[in-house]
């Protein structure tokens, strides 16, 4: 085939584009409605873009493809179903998982062929954050919206803890950091660190976990070792949604923007430290949209602050152990315990100004172990340089 002929995957992208528009028109054909074809104008538009030699309007088409087909992709699989219903049982567990496997990869010729033309440090670090927030994030109900899989128990599951979401951004992510050139997370051991120091933070990341969780003392000393982990509620849906933010935030903070940032500041005297606060700072910033989902500003405030401190710490461990699925699982198990604490998303309750305090304390804590890991990382560099 003439064109694609550099890339397997702008191939696959073509194939999957041609499969999806005969879906639709398929489906518009059967149910005689014209509604469908703005849909099947955009795929076609797709199919040209390879042969395409305007550049103005390739470019412009390239712009449309990139956001359009981040739904059209699943809702074509959506009229896949439709079409087949009476011939094939979806709803069956072999077919389930064939729908959850295709949900995890069907988005990769399409990383590969759009993200590439992205060089911009910023818009990388803006589609990744847009490609969760609206991509991701609403795959499996595009997959699955008017379907038999929509009632599906464990496809409701998935889609209300963004579980699969956050396996479906990790997988974007990876894709796209390798077409931008930057190297994968790291998950072999520094064998250069303080293992005493790891296992003293992990230790303390235990009990702070605990703490959040499950303190139940009567004063605030009783409270550092108090506990009462019976008021937990440990269920599927909170320790998936435990998993997803675990998985997704750490792809796409400590992994994506923090390596980023590395590069973008690699002539930087300290871009160590800079990487890990700008990258904080945009972790704590990005809980601020927790007050469109009904919390307070007061909690959000105080969520924000915690975030940033968090963010940092988790950074730290990740460049001092170059270990990336310590950060994950600190993270997913802190938010597990949360979420069985509270089941609830949002932060809840009236914010005294000793909250902000002792948030901010909490914060300062991380914060102190951060610089302290790298000031430490900071020097191992430099004796290996």
């Amino acid at each position: 085939m003439a064109i694609f002929k550099n890339s397997t995957q702008q191939r696959l992208f073509y194939y999957q584009l041609l499969l999806n528009s005969i879906l639709i028109l398929i489906i518009e054909l059967i149910k005689n409605n014209y509604t469908y074809t703005w849909i099947l104008l955009i795929n076609i538009l797709g199919l040209v873009l390879p042969v395409s030699n305007r550049k103005k309007l390739k470019l412009f088409n390239q712009y449309i493809q990139l956001i359009a087909q981040a739904a059209i992709i699943p809702t074509a699989f959506s009229y896949l179903i439709t079409l087949t219903k009476d011939y094939v049982v979806w709803t069956s567990t072999p077919m389930i998982f064939v729908t959850l496997i295709y949900a995890t990869i069907m988005y990769i010729p399409y990383t590969f062929v759009f993200f590439k033309n992205i060089h911009s440090k910023f818009m990388q670090i803006v589609i990744i954050l847009l490609s969760f927030l609206f991509t991701a994030t609403s795959a499996l109900d595009w997959m699955t919206i008017d379907t038999p899989l929509e009632e599906v128990h464990l496809i409701k599951t998935l889609s209300d803890t963004l579980f699969l979401g956050a396996i479906i951004i990790a997988v974007i992510i990876l894709v796209a950091m390798h077409v931008w050139k930057y190297d994968l997370p790291k998950f072999r051991f520094n064998n250069q660190v303080n293992k005493f120091a790891i296992i003293f933070l992990l230790l303390y990341m235990v009990w702070f976990t605990a703490w959040n969780s499950a303190s139940s003392g009567n004063t605030f000393i009783a409270s550092l070792y108090t506990f009462d982990f019976s008021k937990l509620h440990f269920t599927t849906s909170n320790i998936l949604s435990g998993l997803e933010a675990g998985i997704a935030e750490e792809f796409i903070f400590r992994y994506a923007v923090l390596t980023i940032f590395l590069i973008f500041l690699k002539s930087s005297k300290h871009k160590i430290t800079f990487s890990v606060v700008i990258s904080s700072l945009l972790f704590g910033l990005a809980h601020g949209i927790n007050i469109f989902a009904g919390q307070d500003l007061g909690n959000t405030l105080i969520q924000i602050i915690f975030a940033f401190g968090l963010g940092a710490f988790l950074s730290s461990i990740y460049l001092y152990t170059d270990a990336f699925y310590i950060p994950i699982l600190i993270h997913s198990l802190l938010d597990i315990f949360v979420f069985a604490a509270t089941s609830s998303d949002v932060m809840t309750g009236k914010v005294a100004t000793s909250d902000i305090i002792f948030t901010i304390i909490e914060s300062l804590i991380f914060v102190v172990i951060a610089a302290l890991l790298i000031n430490s990382v900071s020097h191992r560099q430099q004796l290996t340089s």
